[in-house]
């Protein structure tokens, strides 16, 4: 689930952040005992002596923003990191001198690199610990650094996202779950527009830009090898400041993966152009997560956000299909996506969607023309190919039910294929097109439907090889029962005894492990 970059800080060098604190107005020198005192003590790295001295003088003082200034540097060295937030909040509020301003925003954000980078280094060595104990230690350590990161930028959510890293190698589902939610409602913002300009997460950027319409301005750069990335700033869209981040892989199309909305204009140039990703896998997970415990409502809730970032992904597909059957929701579902296939009726997902949820509701008639209209504007949806070829082959199911009570009411009745075989050869054809896609020719699921539509047309030759083919992938099945199943199956019904035997031997030793 990691999909956020590690770090690095641009623009002013750390020796100039330590130069700032060297430099002071005259007002704040001149006859200020105690400030010199304090000034004297940082020079000679006396850090407690310092914040001694500081602290007295605020004491008199408050609001005084250049002791708050050089505050943040004490409390630092000392490892008082809570301090140090509040004397940069402090020095925030009265700082007047704009060198010294320019500094701070610098010295916070790289502050909060540092701290995002370190929280990585805690995930990564807890999933290097071999036993429990150290695993916890570096995930209170970990928690701590990105406590502090928050407390830097709390208008950043990633570390909440590296914190559920941390979590989950412990298995602390409660804080696991709370603060991807917390990440969830950090990003609404972006989500919410993604949903109201009915965008994709990784949609090609002519895509996006058909949606978003053309940007004020536009940057990138390489980022590695074989990345790069490209900004979009929006001044006003929606009344909104945006910035939507693409990225491009292996010299591959340029592809959404995130918006941040309304950043701080006070912030310096190297944060408002840090690439942000949107992690559209945590709703999925959320989504899974308040199903097992029967919360179908959060589950329903993250899910509907899942479909709308990526109205492709199986599993959140799957998981709406088995909602909907334990809960008997299927008409909401229904209307729902209706009402989104008739306002975008160009949008392939969401023709694809409808026809799935027609198609477990048992509605292949209707099924099977939506996902027709999906395939008019992708000709190789994959899921629209595979879901109509599973509905014709159902349809025909149906069918061939009828014929066959027919035959078992009055034995000289004579079973009408020509009812169900077209259905069937039109299923077949729409899975060899699914075959044919890249990836999929391997694929068992579809292997699996097109033997069986085969045997039932008799089409011999074509069943022998794919058989042949089902058989040439065993080591790719050979955890899966469900594979050594169905061959047993093939088997027996081919009279192949012993090979079917073997089968399904093979099938109850998996399952017994």
């Amino acid at each position: 689930m990691r999909l956020i970059f590690r770090l690095c800080t641009f623009l002013l060098a750390v020796g100039l952040v330590t130069q700032g604190f060297q430099c002071s107005s005259a007002e704040m020198t001149k006859g200020n005992i105690k400030y010199n005192q304090a000034r004297q003590s940082q020079k000679q790295s006396d850090w407690e002596e310092a914040r001694v001295a500081y602290e007295a003088e605020l004491s008199k003082r408050p609001t005084n923003g250049e002791a708050w200034f050089r505050l943040v540097d004490v409390r630092k060295n000392l490892g008082d990191f809570p301090g140090m937030i509040e004397a940069m909040d402090k020095a925030d509020q009265y700082l007047k001198d704009k060198s010294q301003r320019t500094i701070l925003k610098q010295l916070r954000y790289n502050g909060w690199v540092d701290a995002y980078n370190k929280g990585f280094e805690y995930v990564d060595s807890t999933k290097e610990s071999s036993t429990m104990k150290e695993k916890k230690l570096f995930v209170d350590r970990g928690d701590k650094i990105l406590d502090l990161a928050l407390g830097l930028k709390p208008e950043n959510p990633e570390p909440y996202l590296i914190k559920s890293y941390l979590y989950d190698e412990i298995k602390d589902t409660v804080r696991y779950i709370e603060v991807l939610e917390t990440y969830t409602a950090e990003i609404k913002a972006a989500t919410d527009l993604m949903a109201n300009k009915n965008l994709r997460i990784r949609a090609e950027r002519a895509s996006a830009l058909e949606r978003l319409g053309q940007p004020d301005s536009s940057s990138g750069f390489k980022y590695g090898r074989k990345d790069s990335v490209v900004f979009d700033t929006y001044s006003n869209l929606d009344g909104n400041r945006v910035k939507a981040f693409y990225r491009s892989t292996d010299d591959g199309p340029f592809e959404l993966r995130g918006l941040r909305i309304n950043l701080p204009q006070s912030w310096i140039e190297a944060e408002q152009n840090r690439y942000s990703d949107l992690d559209a896998a945590i709703f999925p997970i959320l989504a899974y997560n308040f199903y097992y415990v029967n919360d179908y409502d959060k589950a329903n809730k993250y899910l509907r956000t899942a479909l709308q970032l990526d109205p492709a992904d199986e599993n959140a597909l799957r998981l709406q299909s088995a909602i909907i059957e334990e809960t008997g929701s299927a008409d909401d579902a229904l209307n729902a996506l209706k009402d989104l296939v008739d306002k975008f009726p160009d949008d392939k997902s969401y023709l694809g969607q409808y026809g799935s949820l027609l198609a477990n509701s048992e509605r292949y008639d209707e099924a099977i023309i939506y996902f027709e209209k999906a395939l008019d504007i992708d000709s190789d949806f994959d899921i629209a190919l595979y879901n109509v070829g599973a509905a014709l082959k159902n349809r025909a199911g149906i069918v061939q039910k009828e014929e066959r009570d027919k035959a078992d009411a009055d034995k000289e009745y004579e079973i009408k294929n020509e009812r169900y075989f077209p259905d069937l050869r039109k299923s077949a054809a729409y899975f060899e097109r699914y075959r044919a896609l890249p990836g999929k020719d391997r694929d068992f699921q579809v292997l699996e439907q097109l033997i069986n539509i085969y045997q039932v047309i008799e089409e011999e030759e074509k069943t022998k090889k794919l058989v042949a083919e089902l058989e040439s992938l065993r080591y790719k099945y050979k955890d899966n029962a469900g594979y050594f199943e169905f061959l047993g199956t093939y088997y027996a019904k081919s009279g192949q005894t012993e090979k079917a035997e073997k089968a399904f031997a093979e099938a109850d030793a998996i399952r017994e492990r």
